[in-house]
């Protein structure tokens, strides 16, 4: 593998516009950089550009991770359900399952697929 190039102090500036032509993220642009260039403060000089670029941060992801949240324990059968509408050969069904046994039920409607009957299968 070729070691990156030590760019001059004068042409730093114009390199770093190349590196980041494509106006991504920091990460992306250093892992760029890597492969080809160095000089003395890349870092800081990667860090301020895409910082500085407007289409850079409009390009950013707007939806920040939310944290894995986890579901109380469960303390008795059916006290938290899983539930599905789904058609097999014309007929039209309710799925439900127990989350704690995985115990499944299922309830045919036939062909009166309303909020009605099915609220009237699951008791």
């Amino acid at each position: 593998m070729q070691s990156p190039s030590i760019i001059p102090a004068a042409l730093c500036r114009s390199v770093l516009t190349s590196l980041h032509d494509s106006h991504r993220d920091i990460e992306a642009t250093k892992r760029r950089a890597r492969q080809t260039v160095w000089w003395p403060g890349i870092t800081s000089d990667i860090v301020n550009t895409v910082e500085a670029c407007d289409a850079s941060q409009t390009l950013q992801p707007s939806q920040v991770k939310e944290p894995l949240m986890c579901d109380p324990p469960l303390s008795r059968p059916f006290e938290d359900v899983s539930a599905d509408l789904f058609s097999h050969v014309g007929e039209e069904s309710l799925l439900y399952a127990d989350r704690l046994s995985g115990w499944p039920h299922v309830g045919q409607k036939g062909r009166d697929a309303t909020s009605r009957t099915s609220i009237k299968l699951r008791r």
